[in-house]
């Protein structure tokens, strides 16, 4: 299962397990999880990528039924405004897009870092290379 179907076409459950308590976001550790270089391995200049990433914090963009929305890991809603995101923005009403982001309060700017839906098609686990 898919977490996004869930949430945004309504016809699938997430399976979250037992609920402690109250409500629980469907969006909550949705975002990829960043790994520290501890050591710099003997292949690093010929085999690895380097990719700075802004400093701020890391946000969910759901941009549907014309708003888009920002979330925080944990699934709490800290933003809504119009975007041009398919789905996201005043005459788009139909279709989703889901960004892996990181939201720059200095910049007052969001910075993808990965794209999970796009139109309301899952591009998490392709196997397309960029």
């Amino acid at each position: 299962k898919q977490w996004y179907q869930c949430r945004v076409r309504g016809k699938e459950e997430k399976d979250v397990g037992e609920r402690k308590s109250g409500y629980q976001s469907p969006y909550k550790n949705q975002l990829m999880l960043s790994e520290w270089l501890e050591e710099i391995p003997d292949n690093f200049a010929t085999e690895w990528i380097f990719c700075p990433v802004p400093i701020g914090h890391r946000a969910l963009l759901v941009a549907r039924k014309g708003k888009t929305h920002s979330f925080t890991k944990s699934g709490y809603r800290t933003k809504t405004f119009h975007s041009g995101l398919p789905g996201g923005g005043w005459g788009s009403r139909s279709g989703y897009t889901i960004l892996d982001t990181v939201w720059s309060e200095e910049d007052k700017t969001f910075y993808v870092l990965d794209l999970l839906c796009f139109r309301s098609h899952p591009v998490a686990d392709s196997e397309a290379e960029f």
